[in-house]
């Protein structure tokens, strides 16, 4: 796909410019809301204009014309074309995700439509992979390891639904070779339908190289109580096979059984057999108080087996769980089977209002673990901001605030503040890009200096 991109377009030359210990940090080192590590830039830089048209590319880009990529012919009698493009050469498209992997290279997804782009985003090319006769579409599912493998999963909706469905008959597109061409699996054959009929659904993968990776399709619904129906499903070969795996879990005294445990989220594998997924009550009702402590579950054979764990109140303050409703762990960051970084937030106060976050790390899989509370102004209760570690020192809260740590959050510094919410995709610490979406229109912002300061693009299709 790299020589495909220098072939197809002229790349841009950008300017170098996103989840500890038991003591907590002392208040002095940590900037508090008002200060910055750096002057906040002008809120116009950082304000994206709602019209696509008056909106020129950002002053940090001196793009050049891009040359029109040669039309990708298929590389093997098994492998299928890319699809038709919805969207026509020359328009603006208007992005719904974006996962960008270097400066330069990334993958975006508009509506039902998944594209590529070689030049930090100023340019997409669309690759959506084939539509089968009389497929619906809904919600995109996927995974991109690098710019020439990633794997795909369509949902449907049905009629007068609001919720999207996952067909038992479902397939999972893969490419490598940066979607110029598809492959289809077999049908999933999920069975998480049973018991009780077609319920709202989705799908997470979670692939640690470009052939080894797991995919979890969970349904639920909340008639005569909450309930829950989980299926794993593992590749070995890039996404062109999945199996299903006769999962089961098992609580603390080692009692397994094979039914779903509840409400999950955030399941990412470390490595080849290490895995965690996060049991995350907030978004179920149906669920709330299920669980004495905030939990999740762990597997080191590959996801057959899956054990409960409960999280440690923190070192500073052990009677935490005890002073709020709710404490739910989310924003998992594996970074290896060992180095575990998440988020707890803790809302609903018993007593009075307030709410708090911490940062959990583990170095050893989640056998012990260090906190530390998040600085005032850095709390991630908003339920937008998010939390991303690219090592085990270096990480960004990205947000209306955006901060950032280099020594493992014991300390965070704000960089900047902008008045928008975003979908965000970091490269690295200083190249980052977001989405902004203001009714039915989505703009993209980019910053190449860790998000001092933002630049408006203005992303068009070519063929």
């Amino acid at each position: 796909m790299r020589t495909f991109f220098r072939r197809s377009f002229l790349c841009i030359l950008l300017i170098s410019m996103l989840p500890a210990c038991d003591a907590k940090p002392d208040n002095s080192t940590i900037l508090q809301q008002e200060d910055t590590k750096k002057p906040i830039a002008a809120e116009a830089s950082n304000t994206p204009d709602l019209a696509p048209t008056q909106s020129p590319v950002p002053p940090m880009f001196t793009p050049t014309a891009a040359h029109t990529p040669t039309q990708p012919t298929a590389t093997s009698t098994t492998s299928l074309l890319t699809e038709t493009p919805s969207v026509r050469d020359g328009q603006i498209v208007s992005l719904t995700a974006i996962h960008m992997l270097s400066e330069t290279e990334g993958w975006g997804v508009s509506g039902i439509d998944v594209f590529i782009t070689g030049d930090g985003g100023q340019t997409w090319l669309n690759v959506t992979p084939p539509k089968a006769d009389g497929e619906e579409r809904f919600d995109v599912y996927g995974a991109f390891k690098d710019p020439d493998h990633a794997v795909v999963l369509f949902a449907s909706i049905e009629l007068g639904s609001i919720f999207s469905s996952i067909a038992p008959d479902v397939s999972v597109w893969s490419t490598v070779d940066g979607g110029q061409t598809w492959m289809s699996s077999a049908s999933l054959n999920h069975s998480i339908f049973e018991g009780f009929g077609t319920a709202p659904c989705r799908a997470s993968f979670s692939m640690v190289d470009t052939q080894t990776g797991w995919l979890r399709v969970t349904a639920w619904g909340t008639a005569a109580g909450a309930k829950f129906s989980t299926q794993f499903f593992q590749t070995l070969d890039g996404g062109m096979t999945w199996n299903v795996l006769d999962t089961s879990w098992c609580d603390q005294a080692g009692t397994c059984f094979s039914n779903t445990p509840g409400w999950l989220s955030d399941t990412v594998f470390g490595n080849n057999q290490t895995g965690l997924q996060l049991i995350d009550r907030s978004n179920c009702e149906a669920c709330y108080g299920s669980m004495p402590a905030p939990a999740y579950y762990q597997t080191t054979d590959g996801g057959l087996t899956w054990h409960l764990h409960y999280l440690p109140a923190p070192s500073d303050n052990t009677g935490l769980f005890n002073q709020y409703w709710a404490c739910e762990p989310s924003q998992l960051n594996l970074l290896t089977g060992d180095s575990v970084r998440l988020r707890l937030a803790c809302s609903e106060k018993r007593e009075g209002q307030g709410a708090v976050d911490y940062l959990y790390t583990s170095e050893n899989g989640g056998n012990t673990w260090n906190t530390h509370e998040f600085p005032a102004g850095a709390a991630m209760s908003d339920t937008v901001t998010r939390m991303e570690f690219f090592d085990t020192d270096h990480a960004l809260l990205l947000g209306r605030k955006m901060w950032e740590t280099a020594d493992g959050g014991l300390t965070w510094e704000l960089m900047s503040a902008v008045p928008w919410e975003g979908q965000f995709s970091f490269a690295d610490l200083q190249n980052g890009w977001a989405i902004v979406k203001r009714d039915d229109t989505s703009i993209l912002m980019f910053t190449n200096s860790g998000g001092l300061e933002w630049g408006r693009l203005n992303p068009v299709v070519i063929q």
